[in-house]
């Protein structure tokens, strides 16, 4: 890397990091509810040296199945600098730290730092990744370095394949994500194959380890949610109403938004070429890693946001070639002249329909996420009900009550190990039900004793008024935007 180059990498690091810091800062809560479930384990590692694999305010008082590694890592620096500072700058240091692989990987590809440079900006605030890592305390950043990192390493094992193994093993115990890398590697090799590359004999033996490795981790780790899930762990036992609720969501606007229009045009234009045309094994890994990306995403195998931000990344590091070859075709025209005006136009392009609107949409989630109502609804919990109290609500609000109302769900977004359908549909129909018998039936047999009624859950399911709400059975103890009541009636024999 040359001395420029390294500067300017320096500099954009900068910015990308003091502008995350800095819109993270907007908020002293954080904007995820499942960020409040690592907040309490580091919390809890600080206390006792290990995380909360039981826990007592989740459904109820169950077990969590979870790589710790990201939590360990937090508490160790909470043990020199304040934990809420910790929680609000660690995912985004690594988040902006995800620049330097991409710059790597791209420079491996076409040597050209002024590209790399572009499209590693470009890949820094591609909307999905920019906007659901902002003011979040999750190992997603985390993990997307270590695959970038993996990936960098790879294509250079002559010089680095001592820290490659050191990276891969390091993933295999800190994340999921490792394994969608070693199904990359497969697709590497499938376009590898079909395109006549031959893979040399270190690649392979790499390959095989980097493949069984995680899967042999990966199965010791989750051989018990195997057992009790059977395959429905590969779906993360996710309910599958929750499933297809979740996908639904997504439209084809939804795509181009989250991907960006130029990253999505500069890449698709380079995965034509250099599939049906030319031959690049550099390439082939990011081909491999979007094709395997895909087919999951169309499968749910991995959450939306998590698909996305990596197929919208590798887009990005591909686009790194389109901008190449544009360069090179505009040098044999006419217009050469006019080069500097183009590529100023492809930037402003990116900046009008991707930096800034995702910039907008990340500082409203900042500032409205968790909404209004439902912090002060949760302050009202904490200070106002037993400490030992159950609530029914979102999955998506779960942590939010353990974290910040301090007090126990029957459901939250943790569903390994659990009878997560059963649940899910109990928890649906006291939304749903109009007989007042129903509802404190399944709220009994939840041991749950009060309900939470947010703006989320009516939009979810088209809730207006909750109809038992009105009987002798349940009283209305709370309704500043949210309402949340308590359950006065013992259980009712009639359903047993």
């Amino acid at each position: 890397m040359e001395q420029r180059g390294k500067y300017l990498l320096l500099v954009l690091f900068l910015v990308v990091f003091s502008i995350r810091v800095y819109l993270s800062f907007q908020n002293p809560l954080l904007s995820s509810d499942e960020s409040y479930f690592h907040v309490r384990q580091v919390e809890n590692i600080l206390k006792t040296g290990k995380p909360l694999f039981y826990d007592p305010l989740s459904w109820n008082g169950s077990k969590h199945h979870f790589y710790a590694t990201f939590n360990y890592l937090a508490s160790f620096f909470a043990l020199f600098i304040k934990k809420e500072i910790v929680f609000k700058v660690l995912p985004q240091l690594f988040a902006s730290l995800l620049l330097l692989p991409i710059y790597g990987i791209i420079m491996r590809m076409i040597k050209n730092e002024n590209f790399a440079l572009l499209s590693a900006g470009m890949s820094a605030f591609l909307p999905m990744f920019f906007v659901n890592t902002i003011n979040t305390f999750t190992p997603l950043t985390f993990a997307l370095f270590i695959f970038f990192s993996l990936y960098y390493l790879f294509l250079d094992l002559d010089k680095h394949i001592y820290s490659y193994l050191f990276v891969l093993i390091l993933g295999s115990f800190s994340h999921p994500l490792i394994l969608l890398f070693s199904l990359c590697l497969l697709g590497y090799t499938f376009f590898s194959k079909t395109e006549g590359v031959k893979l040399q004999n270190k690649e392979r033996d790499i390959i095989l380890f980097s493949v069984f490795f995680p899967l042999w981790t990966g199965f010791l780790f989750y051989r018990n949610a195997l057992i009790m899930n059977s395959k429905e762990v590969v779906w993360q036992n996710i309910p599958q109403q929750m499933l297809d609720l979740y996908f639904q969501k997504v439209s084809l606007l939804d795509g181009l938004y989250s991907i960006g229009v130029v990253t999505l045009i500069l890449g698709l234009y380079a995965s034509y070429n250099y599939l049906f045309e030319l031959r690049d094994r550099q390439t082939y890994l990011a081909l491999g890693s979007i094709l395997v990306s895909g087919i999951l995403l169309w499968q749910k195998m991995i959450p939306i946001t998590t698909g996305s931000i990596l197929i919208g990344i590798l887009l990005c590091i591909l686009s790194a070639r389109s901008l190449q070859d544009l360069s090179f075709l505009i040098k044999k025209t006419k217009i050469s002249t006019h080069q500097n005006k183009i590529f100023s136009g492809i930037v402003l392009l990116f900046i009008v329909t991707a930096l800034v609107p995702g910039f907008i949409d990340a500082k409203n989630k900042v500032i409205n996420e968790p909404p209004v109502e439902t912090i002060v609804a949760l302050d009202f919990i904490r200070n106002n009900l037993p400490l030992n109290s159950t609530f029914v609500a979102l999955p998506s609000e779960g942590n939010y009550l353990n974290g910040l109302g301090k007090v126990k769900n029957i459901i939250d977004t943790d569903f390994l190990l659990k009878e997560s359908n059963s649940v899910y549909n109990e928890v649906k129909r006291i939304f749903l039900t109009h007989s007042a018998t129903e509802a404190v039936e399944l709220m009994s047999k939840n041991n749950a004793d009060y309900l939470l009624i947010t703006k989320e859950a009516k939009k979810e399911f088209n809730l207006k008024k909750w109809a038992p709400g009105e009987s002798d059975c349940f009283e209305l103890i709370y309704d500043v935007g949210t309402e949340i009541y308590r359950k006065t009636c013992r259980k009712v024999n009639t359903f047993e």
